[in-house]
C-alpha cells in the first residue's frame, strides 16, 4: 500500500499526460512510504488511449480506460479507490509540476487538521498571471482570480487541477458526487467536508503550472458551457444556496487555527486568517 496515490485523469490527452509525467518523474523525490501513480482515461478514443498506454509504460505508470466518458466525479472516484493509501492526490493532466510540489502538500496535509489542500498556479502561456485562487465576485466565489501570497489561503475549495485530502475522509463522505460531470464537483467535496469541521486551502508555495481548459478547448463535443450550467444548477439544487452563501453556511463555525507550512522548503507557521465572505442573504433563481 503507497503511502500516497496519485491519481491523474484525462480524456484524449496522451500528449498532455506525457509533459505531466516528464515533470513528476523530474520533479518528486522519494518518500517515506512511497507513492505510486495512476492514470485513467475517461472514455477517450481508441486511438488515443493506445498512445496514452505508450507513454505511461515509458514511466512505469499504471493505465486503464473508462469504455464511455462518465465524467470527472465517477474518475476521481475510481481513482482514489484504485490504491488504499493514506493520502490521495488528483492532478489534470494539463499541469506542469515543479521541484517541492509534492513535500509541499504532504508537509501540510501531515502537519495541519484541513479537508483538501492545493497548490497555486501560473499559466505556461504567460508566467506573469496567476491562474488560480477564489475571489468574491457578483455571482459567489469564482476561482483564478486571487491567490495567497504569504500564509496558506482559506478557500471554499483547494484548487481542482491539483490538491491533495486523507483517504479516510474521502471513505467518510463517501466519494465525489456523481451528479456533477464536469464542475462544482471540487467544490461540493470540500463543502461536504466543511460541514464537518474539516476547512479547505491554497498554499502559498509553490507555484505549478497549468493550461486551463485545454481538455475541452480541444475536445468541444464534452460541452463545456452546458456541463457547467447544469452543474450549477445541481449544486444550487442541493446545498439550497449559491456557492458564497453555502461556504459561509458551511465554515463560520470552524475555529481558525494554527498552520503548519513549508515556504520554499522552509517550515513556517502562523495563525489562519479568517475568512472573508460576507453573511448577507443572496437570492437563488
Amino acid at each position: 500500500m503507497p503511502r500516497v496515490a496519485v491519481g491523474i485523469s484525462t480524456y484524449n490527452g496522451a500528449t498532455r499526460v506525457d509533459e505531466l509525467l516528464a515533470s513528476l518523474e523530474k520533479h518528486t523525490k522519494p518518500i517515506e512510504g512511497g507513492y505510486e501513480v495512476f492514470v485513467l482515461d475517461d472514455g477517450g478514443k481508441q486511438k488515443n488511449f493506445e498512445s496514452l498506454k505508450e507513454v505511461c509504460g515509458n514511466y512505469g505508470v499504471a493505465v486503464d480506460r473508462h469504455d464511455e466518458n462518465v465524467g470527472i466525479s465517477a474518475t476521481w472516484n475510481d481513482l482514489t479507490r484504485h490504491f488504499d493509501s493514506e493520502f490521495m492526490v488528483l492532478l489534470n493532466d494539463d499541469l506542469i509540476l515543479v521541484e517541492g510540489w509534492l513535500e509541499a502538500m504532504l508537509y501540510f496535509a501531515e502537519n495541519n487538521h484541513f479537508g483538501t489542500a492545493g497548490l497555486p498556479m501560473w499559466s505556461p502561456r504567460n508566467n506573469k498571471k496567476p491562474e488560480l485562487g477564489w475571489r468574491k465576485i457578483r455571482h459567489g466565489w469564482k476561482p483564478f482570480l486571487a491567490y495567497p501570497k504569504k500564509t496558506p489561503l482559506r478557500v471554499p475549495a483547494a484548487p481542482g487541477p491539483c490538491f491533495i485530502f486523507k483517504r479516510t475522509l474521502f471513505d467518510f463522505i463517501g466519494g465525489f458526487d456523481l451528479r456533477y460531470w464536469s464542475f462544482f464537483e471540487e467544490v461540493d467535496f470540500a463543502l461536504s467536508l466543511a460541514k464537518y469541521g474539516f476547512p479547505s486551502f491554497i498554499l502559498p508555495d509553490p507555484w505549478v503550472y497549468h493550461y486551463w481548459a485545454k481538455t475541452f478547448a480541444e475536445n468541444p463535443e464534452l460541452g463545456a458551457n452546458e456541463r457547467m450550467e447544469l452543474s450549477r444548477s445541481r449544486f444550487v439544487a442541493k446545498w439550497g444556496a449559491l456557492l458564497e452563501l453555502a461556504y459561509a453556511q458551511t465554515t463560520e463555525a470552524i475555529p481558525r487555527q494554527e498552520l503548519k507550512w513549508l515556504f520554499k522548503g522552509k517550515p513556517l507557521s502562523g495563525l489562519e486568517k479568517p475568512i472573508n465572505v460576507g453573511m448577507k442573504a443572496i437570492k437563488v433563481g
